[in-house]
């Protein structure tokens, strides 16, 4: 059986739950809830330009590249998201390597 493909960004009726543990800490474990995918991708972002700025505080504009938004999934310790999938009534679990092809999605939308 091939495992399930991506959902697309623009999906709609994409409940989609983001699983986070930002360090080695288990007690660092929280979750995000977003109406869509795109609308996940988009928060996934957000958190990581609100480190960006906390170490970078005397910067007023911060730029990245897809490359390091990249890195910084990679480095993680647990990143997942939980899309709603209306024709099976089940979450289905994004891996990080479908993350990031979504967050390449997102820019190629040329949305946020």
């Amino acid at each position: 059986m091939a495992p399930p493909a991506r959902p697309p960004i623009n999906a709609q009726n994409t409940h989609t739950i983001l699983l986070l543990q930002p360090n080695e800490n288990r007690q660092s474990r929280t979750f995000y809830d977003f109406t869509t995918v795109k609308a996940a991708v988009s928060g996934l972002t957000e958190i990581f330009q609100e480190i960006l700025r906390k170490l970078n505080p005397g910067k007023k504009e911060l730029s990245y590249t897809m490359a390091d938004i990249h890195r910084y999934v990679d480095s993680v310790p647990d990143l997942s998201m939980l899309v709603f999938d209306a024709r099976t009534s089940q979450y289905q679990p994004l891996t990080k390597q479908m993350i990031k092809g979504l967050l390449q999605d997102l820019v190629n939308s040329g949305q946020r």
